[in-house]
């Protein structure tokens, strides 16, 4: 699930174009006809000229000066969205960005055709929105550089209240890349992947060190000698080795068993984590759905009076959101079971290795009490724990 997220820059000057696809565009990875848009290019550009030249009777008719002509006239608003959300969903918090800052929308698009392919071939989309606003008042004033930094707070907080998404963290420096600079790094996705697999294996060959990692090997704990056995092996085995792909594999090899045998570390759950899961589920538990048309629902004035009607968008918004907390509840307790799930074999698997090297010290135990005991010495107690250390021999 997507966060929320605005972020507004001059919009260029084949925005339009690019936006209802009359453009060619090269990079997709799906139909443009799953995408939606308000107003095709002409239509837009007829809009955007339509306010400029209002905003320019307006200074003439009041003896202002006249706009200059580097005034940037258009900004664009790419919007972060979920898979689901639809053009009327956008439309609405174009709208309240209308209302509360004065920009006024002349073409809005949804995007559903952009993203990568992955190596195994499936494709993980970005979904998102193209907002092309008239960045003047009707006074011919530019709205975008009287923004303070308090006001664009305030936008991504209407977006992610809007769009019923998860807010980003505020502060982040995090910036949206446009298509253009998303284009430029899916380009270079693998070369980049490829230096950085390099860089892991050179860190790799000096980091090792094979007199280091037989130390690291001998004071493991928790696993039998046939397991350190088999991992100094290994290590040897790497110190011999020439090529050095080969070596960075086996590196890495080591490192993972290592990992896999050593001291298990017990992370439990965090049970205030736990507690406000439980608090939440109960809050979702406790919606009905008369609620849920009760928040949709809007007054509306006609000849016989005022009656209540059920505003769909309004209503699809709140069972989305329902549904989206819901998910990410699950999600949540999910991994919280899957964490218990994970300490319950890690103490199996060290309860094991405890009962394993106790059977061994037993056996080396009772070894050296026969050598020096004499027959009928030998107590009850003993003889049991000895019959219990040793596998039964089938009957003849």
């Amino acid at each position: 699930m997507a966060t929320a997220s605005i972020n507004i820059q001059k919009a260029s000057s084949h925005a339009f174009a690019h936006n209802d696809r009359s453009d060619k565009v090269t990079y997709l990875i799906d139909d443009p006809k799953e995408n939606e848009c308000n107003r095709s290019a002409s239509e837009a550009k007829s809009l955007l000229d339509q306010y400029v030249e209002e905003a320019k009777q307006y200074r003439r008719e009041n003896g202002l000066r006249a706009m200059k002509s580097d005034t940037v006239k258009a900004v664009e608003a790419v919007v972060n969205l979920n898979a689901g959300h639809t053009l009327k969903d956008v439309e609405h918090l174009a709208a309240r960005i209308e209302k509360e800052f004065g920009f006024r929308a002349v073409q809005i698009a949804v995007h559903r055709d952009e993203g990568h392919v992955t190596e195994d071939g499936r494709k993980e989309k970005n979904y998102h929105a193209h907002i092309v606003m008239c960045n003047l008042k009707p006074d011919g004033t530019t709205i975008q550089r009287t923004m303070k930094p308090k006001d664009m707070t305030r936008l991504q907080d209407i977006t992610a209240d809007e769009l019923m998404m998860k807010r980003g963290q505020k502060g982040s420096k995090a910036v949206r890349l446009d298509h253009r600079q998303l284009k430029a790094v899916l380009r270079d996705r693998e070369d980049l992947e490829k230096e950085i697999d390099e860089l892991q294996k050179e860190n790799q060959r000096h980091e090792y060190n094979f007199r280091e990692a037989q130390k690291k090997i001998t004071v493991l704990e928790g696993i039998d000698a046939e397991q350190k056995k088999e991992l100094h092996r290994l290590n040897t085995e790497i110190n011999k080795t020439k090529d050095e792909s080969d070596k960075s594999r086996k590196i890495q090899e080591l490192e993972t068993k290592i990992a896999e045998v050593a001291q298990p570390a017990f992370d439990a759950p965090d049970k205030e984590q736990i507690i406000k899961i439980g608090e939440r589920m109960q809050r979702i538990a406790n919606v009905t759905a008369d609620q849920i048309i009760e928040a949709s629902s809007i007054e509306r004035k006609g000849v016989l009076g005022t009656k209540k009607e059920i505003d769909v968008p309004t209503l699809r918004k709140n069972i989305a959101q329902v549904l989206d907390q819901h998910n990410e509840l699950h999600k949540e307790s999910w991994g919280i079971l899957k964490k218990f799930g994970e300490i319950k074999e890690k103490i199996l698997a060290t309860a094991k290795n405890v009962i394993e090297s106790s059977k061994t010290a037993l056996k080396t135990i009772f070894s050296a009490k026969e050598e020096k005991s004499l027959p009928g010495e030998k107590s009850s107690a003993l003889e049991w724990l000895k019959s219990q250390s040793r596998p039964e021999t089938p009957e003849e």
